[in-house]
């Protein structure tokens, strides 16, 4: 059985769910860490969140997160954002 049908029947999927939810997964594996940051800090401003909190969250999202890089300081956070 070719992979995507079997995707699609093991998960319920129709072929073109199916591409929109690999293209997402895709999306997410080859976003960078600062990409990460830039994308959550706007995320969580539009959600009324202050920059002391978000940059905490931020440093606590990545330290358990799905990046190989080393935990970053609330520092280096701000750098990422404000440059």
């Amino acid at each position: 059985m070719e992979r995507r049908q079997y995707l699609c029947e093991r998960y319920g999927l129709s072929p073109s769910d199916l591409t929109l939810l690999l293209e997402d997964i895709w999306a997410f594996t080859e976003e960078t860490p600062e990409r990460y940051v830039l994308r959550r800090h706007s995320e969580l401003q539009k959600r009324g969140w202050t920059n002391e909190g978000i940059f905490k969250r931020l440093a606590g999202e990545l330290a358990a997160g799905r990046f190989a890089a080393e935990p970053r300081s609330l520092r280096q956070i701000r750098r990422i954002i404000y440059g």
